[in-house]
């Protein structure tokens, strides 16, 4: 397993030991925390959201009961939405030491901001959903001076944000002065959010992820195969009209061209996402031995050929727009 700035190139997620992505089991979800493991990955991206009542990361509390490898780093999140300012340093304090408890360590090495950062005067796009998003000022003046106090209390080691929110506040945080030291940032060949974006435009991920190389702030891929929508099936149910589904329609000429290469399309997706520029992990959102398996597979055979990505490039153009 390769290594870039001391975390392995891949990087176990959350979502699909808490069921996120399909069903498991907590037997199956530990047994794949400790292949991850003995296979060299060394970050858990784990969230109080990943499966009910923060299973994900009690999967990881279980597999270790307190004796974590020190080598293995853990990251972990907490949604702070419409927050005012001043009630922000509350709910982080609060949800990080329930996220502490139930993964029995004392600290994490990466502690993000679950929400997507928007402009002051956003005005949210999906009709009929509530306000979800935190506001930049609301992350200027409560999630910063929040997060440094934590970390100088010693809870937390680094902190970072969720790259999803509108492109150009999301750049504008990775250029301001106190900079996160993470971000994590949508990594598929479509540039496809799903059902995550809110705003108008173009995600701009590619873009956000020069910015952060060029800030220092390393970039942690996710979504590699878009929610189940660059796989060959989406295993679980998803209503017809779904982003989700909307996207796996978009991607057939994807799955098409893995075909004729004579490989999954989660496979081919994750050695995509290998490739990208910038990206310092890929987080997996696998929930079991067989899909940790193909991601190690596709890790040991390493970045596409530039020929190969250019033809999955233009495969991919239309949907970027």
């Amino acid at each position: 397993m390769k290594v870039n700035h001391q975390i392995s190139r891949l990087t176990l997620g959350g979502g699909g030991l808490g069921n996120v992505w399909g069903k498991t089991t907590r037997e199956d979800a530990i047994k794949t925390v400790l292949a991850a493991v003995d296979s060299g990955i060394n970050l858990l991206d784990m969230a109080p959201m990943y499966g009910r009542k923060r299973e994900a990361e009690h999967v990881v509390g279980e597999t270790f009961k307190g004796k974590k490898p020190e080598h293995v780093k853990v990251l972990t999140k907490c949604f702070v939405g419409n927050k005012e300012a001043n009630e922000i340093e509350g709910q982080l304090r609060h949800s990080l030491k329930k996220s502490l408890n139930a993964m029995q360590i004392q600290f994490v090495d990466f502690f993000i901001l679950h929400s997507n950062i928007v402009p002051d005067e956003w005005i949210n796009p999906m009709k009929g959903e509530a306000d979800v998003c935190t506001r930049w000022s609301a992350y200027i003046d409560g999630f910063i001076p929040a997060v440094e106090k934590l970390k100088a209390e010693g809870l937390l080691k680094n902190w970072g944000i969720t790259g999803v929110g509108e492109p150009l506040t999301i750049i504008k945080a990775l250029k301001y002065h106190k900079k996160p030291k993470c971000v994590e940032v949508i990594a598929n060949c479509m540039d496809l959010l799903g059902g995550m974006k809110r705003f108008y435009g173009p995600a701009m991920p590619r873009e956000i992820m020069k910015v952060a190389h060029d800030n220092d702030v390393l970039v942690f891929g996710i979504r590699a195969v878009a929610a189940g929508s660059l796989c060959d099936t989406i295993d679980r149910d998803v209503p017809i009209d779904s982003p989700t589904q909307i996207d796996y329609f978009k991607a057939t000429k994807i799955r098409e061209y893995a075909k004729k290469k004579g490989v999954s399309t989660a496979y081919l997706m994750h050695r995509y996402a290998i490739s990208m520029p910038y990206v310092t992990t890929i987080i997996l959102g696998v929930k079991n031995l067989d899909e940790l398996n193909e991601c190690l597979l596709a890790e040991k055979h390493g970045k596409l050929t530039e020929i190969e990505m250019n033809e999955i490039d233009q495969l991919s153009q239309f949907a970027r727009l």
